[in-house]
């Protein structure tokens, strides 16, 4: 995916959530045709019930995007693509590196730190839209074999990028398992899809569509605050300059957070649904 499509996708996800809830706010309105009177409002009247606003942060663990084994005697390489790129632009040269001792290039995303922001739209009482919109801040090393002494082979850093910045935004379906409640902390899963740009120092950026599939834990503190801790799990293909094809790269997120609930639906009209369901149970 090209980069600069990015702020597109994320506009229009943003548009789809916070667009069509907007358009909900206000409950049902009377028939002009119905019986003078004023209609009970209900549960089923609202088809927004509630918003939240969660802040986070939290560890990143990277991956590599760039792994090739150890070349062996029936190994064929087209001549002059045996090169691997800096993090500077430039490919190391013959003169500059030599390929005939160092092999097995490697390069990694390396572990790092995660913040963000999630807006939720809940459409009922357990199922929730989320937009979320993290950045991570890490680094990124290339390492390969020195073949020197064939006997004693060793793993070498060859270079480094101490200036990786990722941006995330996804859109991901949420549901909250509240029959599951272990001292007041309740479990909930979600899955959905964003785009992410990686951002290297000197390097083009790289983007990409991607998966993402979170499970977490919230504990609630009052009415209208909780506090969680959320695993996430985001799968997408990177490109790579030595070859011509993609890889795929799994990111893993683990954060900690608050989540402010805004409710929607009036109180006498929530009271009278959950006496409702509790009556049914």
């Amino acid at each position: 995916m090209n980069s600069r499509l990015f702020p597109a996708v994320i506009f229009a996800l943003a548009f789809v959530v916070l667009a069509t809830p907007a358009l909900a706010q206000e409950p049902v309105e009377d028939d002009p045709l119905a019986d003078e009177g004023e209609v009970e409002e209900t549960w089923d009247s609202y088809k927004v019930k509630a918003y939240t606003v969660q802040v986070f942060g939290g560890l990143f663990g990277g991956d590599d995007y760039l792994n090739l084994p150890l070349m062996d005697d029936q190994t064929y390489v087209e001549e002059g693509t045996q090169r691997v790129m800096s993090f500077d632009g430039s490919l190391w040269e013959l003169d500059e590196l030599d390929y005939t001792i160092y092999d097995a290039p490697i390069k990694e995303i390396e572990d790092g730190v995660t913040g963000g922001v999630r807006v939720g739209t809940y459409l009922s009482e357990s199922f929730h839209l989320d937009l979320v919109f993290s950045y991570t801040r890490t680094e990124a090393y290339l390492s390969m074999i020195n073949q020197h002494d064939e006997e004693n082979p060793v793993r070498e850093e060859i270079d480094r990028d101490d200036n990786v910045q990722i941006m995330r935004g996804a859109l991901e379906m949420m549901y909250d398992i509240n029959d599951v409640d272990i001292f007041g902390i309740k479990p909930y899963l979600g899955f959905g899809f964003g785009g992410v740009i990686t951002s290297f120092s000197n390097l083009e950026d790289v983007g990409g569509l991607f998966l993402i599939g979170s499970a977490g834990l919230r504990r609630h503190f009052s009415d209208n605050v909780s506090a969680f801790a959320q695993f996430d799990l985001t799968s997408y293909s990177m490109s790579r300059e030595e070859l011509h094809y993609d890889k795929t790269v799994t990111y893993t997120d683990i954060s900690v957070g608050l989540s402010f609930f805004v409710d929607v639906v009036p109180a006498d009209v929530r009271a009278r649904h959950e006496a409702e369901l509790a009556e049914e149970d």
